[in-house]
């Protein structure tokens, strides 16, 4: 996305975010709790129809000023969160991506890197760090909402002389409206991967023991309430963290014409690091 797009597609969400704006003012919210509601702050917009917290026009100097002191108290919380996992060998989140690259080609063999997909990647920082880390395959990334680079990212890309766009953006959610209609440029992934894909962690595996390739995957919540059909071995609900790397492992390992050998394995970053995987190791990747 060049600078001018960037700008472009700042001020549509602007002018959307506005119009949703004033269709909230509109609304009676019974307003019980003095406090801003912090989904508002975050993301300018409420899912709730009716929210007893505030929701202060996005213009007004309650919601910027409340916006800001919300800001500087998560990044106070992640610099002390990081400092503590800093001190068990962890990297901060800052290095997720970084880290994540590194272990990927740690595990994976050259030929998986002809077309790497991410799903759910954000901004394309996983392929920005596998691009610097020397891989010159095919990138893709599907995520539902398409962000600007950041100037991060920019400064990156000059250093290691990375033209833009280094990859190819799909802007949808994995699911299966989404193969279905792009089948023919996904027909070549050589491996996909997901770093806290959210709700797509599952379809991750999905496609990749339908492909029957490597796929490498880090959840990152469990979401048992939307997922109530899953089960552990012994018919258990999933309901933890633990409960989901076992069942993500288990269908991958049985399930029936997958050549891949599935395990899992931890990366040393901070919040959930449980990975699993399926690798072909120096095999073939039968099609």
């Amino acid at each position: 996305m060049t600078q001018r797009h960037s700008v472009e597609y700042a001020a549509v969400w602007d002018a959307q975010v506005q119009e949703k704006s004033q269709a909230q003012k509109k609304v009676e919210r019974p307003n019980t709790i003095d406090e801003p509601c912090l989904f508002w702050l975050n993301n300018r917009r409420c899912h709730k129809q009716f929210c007893a917290r505030r929701h202060d026009p996005i213009d007004s100097a309650a919601f910027i000023e409340a916006r800001a002191s919300l800001h500087a108290q998560k990044k106070r919380e992640q610099q002390e969160r990081e400092a503590g996992e800093a001190a068990h060998g962890k990297e901060p989140h800052s290095q997720r991506a970084n880290v994540f690259a590194e272990w990927l080609l740690s595990q994976f063999n050259s030929d998986c890197f002809t077309h790497v997909l991410d799903v759910a990647g954000g901004r394309g920082d996983t392929l920005l760090a596998l691009r610097r880390k020397g891989v010159s395959g095919k990138l893709s990334l599907v995520d539902p909402r398409q962000r600007p680079v950041s100037k991060g990212q920019r400064k990156e890309m000059k250093a290691c002389q990375v033209e833009e766009p280094y990859f190819t953006y799909y802007e949808h959610l994995f699911n299966d409206e989404f193969l279905a209609g792009h089948l023919d440029q996904l027909e070549d992934v050589s491996l996909i991967v997901g770093m806290h894909p959210d709700q797509a962690t599952e379809p991750i595996v999905d496609f990749a023991l339908s492909m029957n390739i490597p796929f490498a995957v880090v959840p990152c919540c469990v979401y048992s309430r939307e997922f109530p059909h899953r089960r552990r071995a012994d018919g258990a609900r999933v309901t933890t963290y633990d409960d989901l790397i076992e069942y993500l492992h288990l269908k991958a390992q049985t399930h029936p014409g997958y050549e891949g050998d599935v395990s899992h394995d931890t990366v040393g970053v901070s919040g959930a690091n449980s990975v699993v995987l399926g690798n072909f190791g120096d095999r073939s990747m039968i099609k």
